[in-house]
């Protein structure tokens, strides 16, 4: 039991080195409603102390464990799913798919987000939404401070 419990620590190492370098604070270019690019703060941090990482966002966790849960309805959703993992390349990958509400036009949705290094200082935040069958893609880039 104890040999597949270490077996098991060794095979999660590569999910939190995948994730695990991109904690820290940063300043984010993104473009307001306006079309202006504004920057914005982002405080990035790991946690392993669950067996896999939790990445949160300015306090917002993220769980990387690879298990979709579902997201209840309201703030225009109908119903959707979510899930995250790192995908072994140095890469945080979100995903999610549901469908709006009614007042919002019923419509289905997917959304991912690849989250990496491109070096020791920048992250890249990738975003993808498709919908109606057309697919329509974004980055931020976020420096380290």
């Amino acid at each position: 039991m104890k040999r597949l419990m270490a077996l098991v620590a060794v095979l999660m190492v590569p999910a939190a080195i995948a994730c695990a370098d991109m904690a820290g604070n940063y300043t984010c270019a993104v473009q307001d409603q306006n079309g202006s690019m504004v920057n914005v703060p982002l405080n990035v941090t790991v946690d392993m102390t669950l067996g896999f990482p939790v990445v949160s966002y300015n306090n917002e966790p993220v769980p990387a464990d690879n298990v979709s849960y579902d997201v209840p309805a309201g703030n225009g959703l109908a119903s959707g799913t979510f899930k995250a993992y790192c995908d072994g390349s140095n890469k945080l990958v979100q995903e999610m798919a549901g469908k709006t509400d009614a007042a919002n036009g019923g419509f289905d949705f997917t959304y991912v987000t690849t989250d990496y290094m491109t070096d020791a200082n920048t992250l890249m935040l990738t975003e993808t939404t498709t919908a109606f069958g057309t697919s329509q893609t974004s980055e931020i880039t976020c420096t380290r401070n």
